[in-house]
């Protein structure tokens, strides 16, 4: 495998608080990284600089060999990289399919006089994107809401429409904020099957997430962060009896997959 993302001394600074300390880390095309750690560790401060929400203090960001590390959030996600947040993020009062069909923006190729105008090349489009929307939607148990607006969702169906719609973008790389947290033990199965099928789908994944049996049972690797510094990186069955990492996230003790 080649490394689709590379971060290198990557630091972010919040005035005499380093949020995230000389980070170099690496995401492979085609894995399921796991980037854990305790509260507050800098976990999702590297994602918001990764997405490019954030500016980094120092250090290097690169994307499919390209340097990100001052772009936007708007040119990250024309270069391909997705991100989930921790909270569901949808227009709340439009349909979910309606959603989706906002995620297709970027991918338009008719003109605005050809969409007012109502032209074939638009219609067609139109009825091609709707048809993808309602694929992801399908694809991601979501095709019986179709109609509905996320505030009549349950929370479970909520995330799965912000991976939809994250999805609808294409990304290469797609940013994972908690996926799973607030679900109940079916929903959590459900996502953590959704995710590893958008991995065969060739989409790379970096997740965070503090569900435990979720990182180990799915990821290919961990990296671990504490209060903003790698500690350590390697197979979920290594990282989780390492003396650093037992410290740090647990006090004593292993991490618990069954």
């Amino acid at each position: 495998m080649t490394a689709l993302l590379e971060t290198t001394g990557l630091t972010r600074r919040f005035g005499g608080v380093v949020a995230v300390n000389d980070l170099d880390m690496s995401v492979e095309s085609g894995e399921i990284l796991g980037l854990i750690g305790p509260n507050g560790a800098g976990k999702s401060t590297a994602f918001s600089m990764i997405s490019g929400y954030l500016q980094p203090s120092a250090g290097r960001i690169s994307f499919d060999g390209r340097d990100i590390t001052r772009s936007r959030a708007y040119q990250v996600a024309r270069l391909g990289i997705g991100r989930v947040f921790q909270h569901s993020v949808s227009f709340r009062r439009m349909s979910a399919l309606d959603n989706v069909l906002i995620g297709f923006h970027r991918h338009h190729q008719t003109g605005l006089l050809g969409s007012l105008l109502r032209s074939g090349k638009a219609r067609r489009e139109e009825a091609a994107l709707r048809g993808e929307a309602l694929g992801l939607l399908d694809f991601m148990g979501l095709a019986a809401v179709k109609d509905e607006i996320p505030l009549n969702l349950p929370h479970g169906h909520q995330r799965g429409l912000s991976v939809a719609l994250a999805l609808a973008a294409r990304p290469k790389l797609l940013l994972l904020d908690e996926p799973v947290t607030g679900m109940n033990p079916s929903e959590s199965a459900l996502m953590t099957e959704h995710i590893r099928r958008i991995r065969d789908m060739g989409v790379t994944i970096v997740i965070v997430e503090h569900d435990m049996k979720v990182v180990m049972n799915l990821c290919d690797r961990l990296v671990v962060l504490d209060y903003g510094a790698k500690i350590c990186e390697g197979p979920p069955d290594k990282v989780c009896v390492d003396p650093l990492v037992c410290e740090a996230y647990l006090g004593k003790g292993t991490f618990d997959a069954a």
